[in-house]
C-alpha cells in the first residue's frame, strides 16, 4: 500500500512540473490566447483567418487602455491614476478615462407648436469619475419651421459617440458652450437632413435654449444641442473654464446621443 502511496505521489509531482498552472494537470488546455499576436502574422487561431490591419490597431488600442494612466488623473487626485471607474466597472463605463454626457432623447421631434413644456425632452446626464454629477433637461433637436409647422429646415445630429471641448463657446465664442468636435479636433459630425440623408454638419456645440415657451423658436438651435435655460448655468458649472465670461476652458470628455 505505501509503495502505490509512494508512485501516486511521484505521478503527481511530475504532472505539476510539466504544467503551467495548477489546474493544468486535470483539465485541457485553455490558457493560449485566442488571438495570435504577432504584428506580421495575426491570425484568429480558430477561424484561421488573418484579421485586418484596421483591427489590428484597434486590439492595440484597447490593450494600451489598460496600461495607461487616466488621463484625468490631476483632476481627481484622491482616486488611483489606474482605478478604472473608480473601482466601479459593474455601474459604470469609461471608454477612454474623460468625462461623459449622456443625452438620452425621445425618438421623434418634439411636437413644439406653442405649447410650453414640449421643447425640451432629452435628459442631460453629466458624469465625472464615474459619478453622476447631475441631470438636466435638454433637447437633441434644432427649431421647428414654425408654430404651424413642426418639420425644420436644420439638420440634426446623428445618433452616437462624439467628442467635445470648450476651447471656445457657442455663437463665435460669445456664448458658453462645449463644441463638439472629431478624433482629429475638428468641428465636424454626423448629422441627419431634413429628408433623412446623412451629411456632414459644422460648427455645432451644446449650448443655452432660448426659452421653453413652446414656439419654434424656444430652443434657438440650428443643429445644436440645447440645455434648458433654467438649467444651463447649472449643467455648465461641471466644466473648467479659464476666463471670467467662461466661454474658454480646458474640459475635454465624449458626448454620447441616445434617442
Amino acid at each position: 500500500m505505501k509503495t502505490i502511496i509512494r508512485i501516486l505521489i511521484i505521478a503527481c509531482l511530475i504532472l505539476n512540473a510539466k504544467a503551467q498552472t495548477p489546474f493544468d494537470s486535470f483539465a485541457p488546455d485553455v490558457s493560449r490566447p485566442m488571438l495570435q499576436l504577432k504584428p506580421e502574422t495575426l491570425k484568429d487561431t480558430v477561424s484561421g483567418k488573418t484579421i485586418s490591419n484596421l483591427q489590428k490597431e484597434q486590439i492595440k488600442d484597447d490593450i494600451r487602455k489598460w496600461l495607461s494612466v487616466d488621463p484625468l488623473a490631476d483632476k481627481y487626485p484622491n482616486i488611483s491614476p489606474y482605478a478604472y471607474c473608480g473601482w466601479n466597472p459593474i455601474n459604470a463605463i469609461d471608454p477612454d478615462g474623460q468625462d461623459s454626457i449622456y443625452v438620452h432623447d425621445q425618438s421623434k421631434r418634439p411636437n413644439d407648436r406653442g405649447s410650453v413644456g414640449e421643447t425640451y425632452t432629452a435628459t442631460v446626464t453629466v458624469i465625472q469619475n464615474d459619478k453622476i454629477v447631475g441631470k438636466y433637461r435638454g433637447s437633441t433637436y434644432p427649431n421647428s419651421a414654425s408654430n404651424e409647422d413642426n418639420s425644420t429646415t436644420w439638420n440634426t445630429i446623428a445618433d452616437g459617440s462624439f467628442l467635445f471641448n470648450n476651447a471656445y463657446g457657442h455663437n463665435g465664442g460669445r456664448e458658453k458652450g462645449l463644441n463638439i468636435i472629431d478624433d482629429n479636433g475638428a468641428r465636424e459630425n454626423q448629422g441627419i437632413s431634413p429628408k433623412g440623408d446623412a451629411v456632414t454638419m459644422r460648427n455645432t456645440n451644446v449650448h443655452e435654449g432660448k426659452s421653453d415657451r413652446g414656439n419654434y423658436n424656444s430652443r434657438g438651435s440650428h443643429g445644436c444641442i440645447t440645455i434648458h435655460p433654467a438649467d444651463a448655468e447649472a449643467f455648465f458649472s461641471h466644466f473648467s473654464w479659464t476666463n471670467e465670461a467662461q466661454t474658454k476652458g480646458t474640459t475635454v470628455g465624449r458626448l454620447f446621443i441616445i434617442r
